[in-house]
């Protein structure tokens, strides 16, 4: 008979991993932040431009604002208030619910309007865009001679629109690329342009265009765009009417109620005759 003596029980031992294969790592999703659409600020350097409402209400449908503020000058108030309650029968008729406010200044220094900004955010530094109506300004015709343009005239030009432009941006830019970097849409800075004839004016315009290009240059790696209302907000093309088809004419016993060709056929005739009229015919 043979014995065989009982083998001890032995525990699987843990087996420790190697350093070259770490534990996996349980990753969180990342969070992404949602940022709510800032205050659109739209600036009136002087008369409010005609097409002002128009590119505004093609901006609104591109773009989510919390709501627009007006910043203009105290000595257009009445054009300030009248493109406020435009702008209210936009927003209406857009379906849109956003406020809009108005602010008026004194003058065109870049701490009052700063201040004004300041007020319209209410201390917060959420701007999701820029919008500023230029006038160059200056009195005569595109037939005046340059050197007929007096001093007063170029400078009185000149503050009104590159001075301007240059405060709004001085003011704005900060507020604009503080969002770059978290909101994906950050700006944009657009201009809307009034029509020069003056000879100070022409010179206003000149100078306004070679700051739009710098303005542009410097902040397109921050992905600010610069420009002017009308190359970025093209209008939208007229939807033509839908082509109508001309209704067919009613059917009647697979015969057309109006027959393609006069007939023949008078009413009075006899029915012999009638009779051999058909039967001609069908010959």
């Amino acid at each position: 008979m043979n014995y065989q003596a009982p083998q001890p029980k032995t525990q699987p031992m843990a087996v420790p991993q190697s350093a070259s294969q770490p534990a996996p790592v349980e990753l969180e999703a990342p969070v992404r932040r949602t940022v709510p659409p800032g205050l659109l600020l739209l600036f009136v350097g002087a008369d409010v431009h005609p097409r002002t409402v128009h590119f505004l209400g093609i901006l609104l449908k591109r773009r989510a604002f919390s709501g627009i503020a007006i910043i203009g000058s105290k000595e257009h108030e009445t054009a300030v208030k009248q493109l406020k309650m435009d702008v209210y029968g936009l927003i209406g008729k857009l379906g849109r619910e956003m406020g809009v406010q108005t602010h008026l200044l004194l003058g065109s220094s870049e701490d009052e309007l700063a201040s004004a900004v300041q007020e319209a955010l209410k201390g917060k530094s959420d701007t999701g865009g820029v919008m500023c109506s230029l006038a160059y300004g200056g009195e005569g015709s595109d037939t005046m001679d340059i050197l007929s343009a007096e001093r007063s005239d170029l400078e009185r030009s000149w503050q009104a629109s590159v001075g301007f432009l240059h405060c709004v941006a001085k003011v704005t830019m900060p507020l604009l690329t503080a969002r770059v970097g978290v909101d994906a849409q950050a700006g944009p800075f657009l201009l809307l342009e009034s029509v020069a004839r003056s000879p100070a004016s022409l010179v206003s315009k000149a100078a306004c265009e070679t700051l739009v290009c710098q303005l542009s240059a410097a902040y397109a790696s921050r992905d600010l765009q610069v420009d002017y209302a009308e190359n970025v907000l093209f209008p939208e093309p007229e939807r033509k009417p839908a082509r109508t088809e001309r209704v067919p004419s009613l059917q009647t016993n697979g015969f057309s109620a109006e027959p393609a060709e006069p007939s023949i056929f008078t009413p009075g005739e006899s029915p012999t005759k009638l009779w051999n009229m058909w039967a001609l015919q069908n010959d």
